[in-house]
């Protein structure tokens, strides 16, 4: 599932009353991280996370964990061709 987020400002220059209008949109998508052991497939725990961009997500969590854990971030509600993809 992706999200947008947007605002809309409107402002007035000079006496002309000249307006303008801007729009920003961003696109917040949803991501599940899950942290497991290393070496081994026992999962420890997993979360659901928002974020705009992946490679900050990506850049924090790395320099989060803590050692002999590992991380994999999958974004959350994508069809895969099986679940052994990736």
């Amino acid at each position: 599932m992706m999200r947008l987020h947007f605002s809309i400002s409107n402002s007035c220059l000079g006496s002309n009353q000249y307006c303008y209008l801007t729009t920003i949109l961003m696109v917040v998508k949803k991501y599940l991280i899950k942290l497991w052991i290393c070496g081994n497939s026992i999962l420890l725990s997993q979360l659901e996370w928002e974020s705009e961009n992946v490679d900050n997500l990506i850049h924090e969590v790395s320099k989060s964990l803590p050692k002999g854990i590992r991380a994999t971030i999958e974004e959350k509600d994508v069809k895969r061709a099986s679940k052994e993809t990736r």
